[in-house]
């Protein structure tokens, strides 16, 4: 029997990944709104700091339906933390539907970057059965490559993310 976690969401993502959470509120507005700026013509790294901007409410007030739209600009371009949130927002919801068959494309996305916390997600998805048939082998072998991409030494920073009961 598979076991059932806490479906992600995207407040479950730390505020620290981007440092605005070091500045004081004024200022990380003004950081915010520069940055915007640049997301508009494209900039795909400003793109997913205004996405993680909308997502805390650092800098910006809180939208999970913005943070979605511009995490999926930065991940149609790329980004892997991008993809990963964005796959993280399909997941749990926020910001628009729930979308399994898009979580997991977008966690495939950013896996086969390397990213870590979306091989994680993979693991998780495939032992919960949340969305996807319960699959033990898929469960071994996404964890396993977490393994392989991040040492030993910093293993406990790798998030685990929990899915819904």
């Amino acid at each position: 029997m598979a076991r059932k976690r806490k479906r992600p969401t995207l407040d479950d993502l730390e505020v620290e990944e981007f440092g605005l959470d070091d500045l004081d509120p004024e200022d990380a507005r003004a950081f915010v709104a520069e940055e915007l700026k640049a997301a508009w013509r494209g900039d795909r790294e400003a793109q997913c700091l205004v996405a993680d901007a909308y997502r805390t409410g650092v800098g910006m007030p809180q939208d999970h339906a913005e943070a979605r739209r511009w995490y999926r600009a930065a991940g149609k371009q790329g980004d892997p933390d991008a993809q990963n949130n964005l796959g993280v927002s399909y997941a749990s919801g926020q910001g628009g539907r729930r979308d399994e068959e898009q979580a997991l494309e977008w966690f495939r996305a950013a896996a086969a970057q390397g990213h870590a916390e979306a091989m994680n997600n993979l693991g998780v998805t495939y032992d919960s059965g949340d969305g996807v048939e319960q699959d033990d082998r898929e469960v071994v072998k996404w964890f396993h490559r977490v393994r392989i991409v991040v040492p030993y030494s910093l293993r406990h920073s790798v998030r685990q993310i929990p899915h819904h009961q």
